[in-house]
């Protein structure tokens, strides 16, 4: 607290006055008569205020701690449920996150990185963006006995919980055998995402199974800018060199609903749980977006990485090295499907309620 807010306090008659000693409450009310100058008693009462700012109140709890995280871009929904999931799970420990935006720049993660170690924050969270130029940052930060916990990838972090799809290439098997086990021998097209590690490790898998799994691949493109508007005019592009396209596998959900977008307007109909003679258009990330437009015919599925859980399990394996305790190095959550046969029982990731406990050990990685 500073000087100045202290003095306001004894000078500008704030509405909730701060709790004070009996002795500072007997000068605030000596009458105006007194043989006491004001300015000695304005004095005496900024003193007391400020000897009760710097001693602990008995009983008071300590200050809470504060972690921070930089979002590689906090306006996609994947990124905001596992903001959420922070969220829940900092406050049961009765702890708090201050949330940045990279916005897909390095160098502004980068710049994040070092807000947080200015702010002298307990823990960061990140996904990484690139491993290079956020290197140094990252040991400035562990010089300082800030632990990191990164989605992205495994240099320079304290732990790293990926999901499924930047880790190996289970993932990109799935997403190739949902298509081919539907579709045998499809005409693929592929939209992959920006220069991430993660995306580039799901998007490689998928062409290298596909391809092993009979898929024809025809277009590989990328939508580095993230989101359905910049998604369709590259899918119209692609569908319009390849019109006998059956299926379209997208890195993520905007880009599936740009997709789908594109597909309906050219007069075509999408896979479903009805309809299955149209293309099958494939996204991830499991959103609420997604979830409407496999309700709608928009879309065929959606795979979802359980982002809540990812940002709860950021929390929880701070809290361990925070704790003294020795989180896990790796930890992979599992993705689950969501299509017409089971969307009824979808729920918004930004709703879902999460829990620390023990993680499970089926998803802790332990290397040879």
């Amino acid at each position: 607290m500073t000087l100045q807010r202290l003095y306001c306090r004894v000078t500008c008659r704030i509405s909730s006055p701060p709790r004070t000693s009996p002795a500072s409450l007997e000068v605030a009310r000596m009458p105006k008569h007194s043989r006491i100058p004001s300015a000695l008693v304005a004095v005496a009462a900024l003193a007391a205020l400020i000897l009760i700012a710097v001693s602990p109140a008995s009983g008071a709890k300590s200050a809470a701690v504060q972690l921070g995280e930089s979002s590689p871009v906090l306006s996609n929904p994947n990124q905001q449920a596992i903001a959420h999931g922070e969220d829940l799970a900092a406050k049961q420990e009765g702890w708090t996150v201050k949330h940045l935006d990279a916005n897909l720049s390095p160098s502004k993660q980068v710049s994040d990185v070092d807000t947080f170690i200015n702010l002298n924050v307990k823990g960061i969270i990140s996904w990484t963006l690139d491993p290079g130029t956020v290197a140094a940052a990252y040991k400035r930060a562990l010089a300082k006995n800030i632990p990191i916990v990164d989605f992205g990838s495994t240099s320079n972090v304290t732990s790293t919980v990926y999901d499924e799809r930047g880790y190996g290439c289970s993932m990109g098997n799935k997403a190739a055998q949902y298509i081919s086990s539907r579709i045998p021998k499809a005409k693929v097209l592929v939209v992959g995402g920006p220069p991430v590690p993660s995306i580039t490790n799901y998007t490689n898998c998928f062409v290298k199974a596909a391809k092993a799994q009979g898929l024809v691949v025809q277009e590989v493109q990328k939508n580095v800018n993230d989101t359905a508007t910049t998604a369709q005019p590259i899918v119209q592009s692609m569908l319009t060199k390849y019109p006998d396209t059956q299926a379209i596998w997208c890195y993520n959900d905007p880009s599936a609903l740009g997709a789908g977008a594109v597909v309906k307007s050219a007069g075509k109909t999408v896979w479903s749980g009805s309809n299955k003679s149209g293309v099958i258009i494939e996204g991830a990330n499991g959103s609420a977006d997604a979830a409407a437009g496999i309700k709608q015919g928009v879309i065929t599925a959606t795979w979802d990485p359980q982002a809540d859980q990812m940002g709860l399990l950021s929390v929880e394996l701070l809290a361990m090295k925070l704790k003294g305790q020795a989180p896990p190095k790796l930890v992979v959550v599992p993705m689950k499907v969501w299509d017409a046969s089971n969307i009824s029982g979808y729920v918004d990731p930004l709703k879902r309620t999460v829990k620390l406990g023990a993680i499970p050990a089926s998803w802790i990685i332990k290397k040879g």
